[in-house]
């Protein structure tokens, strides 16, 4: 046996039952009714509040519709439209700029011309018929992009398309980036509209935008030229994405071309084309596909605005790969100079058609852009190597006529004005004539 055992010869007896411990629950019994008196305390103040809200809107619909009551339609209409711009976003809301109207799709004509004559008034009184008619298609496109009747509706790329920019101009008012090109380019749209349309019968011309960005040239033009006359127009540049790539931020977005109900809706077909222009083995690629197409439907007009370095050193060398034969037309509007050349490399020296010359007497030195913003010495000091330039890309092109012309657009810096004019003769046409 085990001397710490206990042994029962019956079933333990039960606990004797304890009293209850009163004074341990009243506690509880006074958290409970504070709790009570609070939430019927907050509910009545809840009730009140409501009570409260509702009589403030219900005075406060009186003061506005009797205000309301009291302004003119005219006026009511117009804050009507300003507080809607608000809600979109009046920074990028459209019908927050003069001469424009929401409700009816339509932009007012003298606001579009005088939105471009600001930007160069000597270039707008030189092209004024030609400019009168870019103002004209304007309304087109709006109506085209922010008609939910139409197949092309996307207001939102319509308000990129018109995103606004310093003008070039003295007064550097803001205007939309479209119509500060369109009066750049009005030189290039001028002699390619004439070359195409003095095309001998049966040939049509395939246009080359190089370097184009978001292309307004190239749309200006397929609004513009007979189709009868252009086979096509091809913009050129890296931004674009390749077919099927997801496009990122930097792309350059082609959904003013490829959106839906696009495509069809510009005259002469628009095609994007992802090049890398400054490889030549690119040019040469380029220049073996435009030489198919001059051999069945008729010669290339090569257009190039805004060129920085290499890139117009390209544009000569592809209209002179092209020839006589294949090339009629090229307008270039250089840009920036060649940057400065590398200390560790040696001389480079540029050969174009019969001509070189080193980089040295046209590199930039000294300074760049960064964010619009010029970063370094005056730009005036670039003039006059900017004109050296410009000597030497007209001196390398291979061309039965070569002009210049000099269009006062910049005047603040970098005199970038020179547009440089290289045509091949019409053969077949001087073979009819003399018929």
């Amino acid at each position: 046996m085990f001397s710490d055992s206990i042994v029962y010869s019956s079933p333990p007896p039960p606990p004797t039952p304890q009293p209850a411990d009163v004074t341990a629950r009243k506690p509880q019994v006074a958290k409970v009714a504070m709790a009570g008196a609070v939430a019927s305390s907050a509910s009545g103040l809840c009730s009140a509040l409501v009570d409260t809200l509702n009589d403030i809107s219900t005075n406060l619909k009186k003061v506005v519709s009797s205000w309301l009551s009291s302004v003119p339609p005219s006026k009511t209409t117009t804050n009507a439209k300003a507080a809607s711009g608000r809600l979109v976003g009046a920074s990028e809301n459209l019908s927050s700029s003069p001469g424009v109207d929401d409700d009816t799709m339509t932009m007012d004509h003298t606001w579009i011309l005088s939105s471009m004559r600001s930007v160069s008034p000597e270039v707008f009184d030189a092209y004024e018929p030609l400019l009168k008619q870019c103002a004209l298609i304007v309304p087109k496109w709006r109506e085209r992009f922010c008609n939910p009747q139409s197949p092309a509706h996307n207001k939102t790329l319509w308000l990129k398309l018109m995103k606004r920019e310093n003008s070039t101009g003295s007064n550097r008012e803001q205007v939309p980036k479209m119509f500060k090109e369109v009066v750049e380019c009005a030189p290039v749209l001028q002699a390619a509209i004439d070359t195409i349309q003095n095309l001998p019968d049966k040939q049509r011309a395939t246009v080359v935008d190089l370097a184009c960005g978001k292309g307004f040239l190239s749309m200006f033009l397929s609004e513009m030229l007979p189709p009868s006359k252009c086979v096509g127009i091809l913009l050129a540049d890296k931004g674009w994405p390749l077919k099927g790539e997801e496009i990122k931020q930097h792309h350059i977005s082609p959904a003013h071309i490829y959106g839906t109900g696009c495509y069809e809706s510009w005259p002469i077909p628009l095609d994007i084309w992802r090049r890398d222009l400054k490889q030549i083995r690119e040019i040469k690629a380029i220049a073996r596909r435009l030489e198919e197409r001059a051999n069945t439907e008729g010669p290339t007009i090569i257009l190039g605005v805004h060129l920085c370095g290499l890139l117009s050193i390209r544009a000569v060398e592809l209209f002179n790969m092209l020839g006589r034969d294949a090339a009629r037309l090229m307008v270039l509007k250089p840009c920036c100079l060649p940057p400065a050349p590398n200390r560790q490399e040696q001389e480079r020296v540029f050969e174009l058609g019969n001509h070189t010359f080193p980089m040295s007497d046209v590199a930039g030195e000294g300074g760049r852009w960064k964010k619009n913003v010029w970063v370094g010495p005056p730009r005036t000091h670039l003039r006059a190597k900017f004109g050296t330039w410009c000597d030497h890309l007209e001196k390398g092109i291979v061309a039965d006529d070569i002009s210049r012309a000099t269009e006062n657009l910049q005047t603040g810096g970098g005199f970038q004005n020179v547009y440089l004019f290289a045509r091949n003769n019409n053969k077949e046409a001087a073979v009819a004539a003399a018929v």
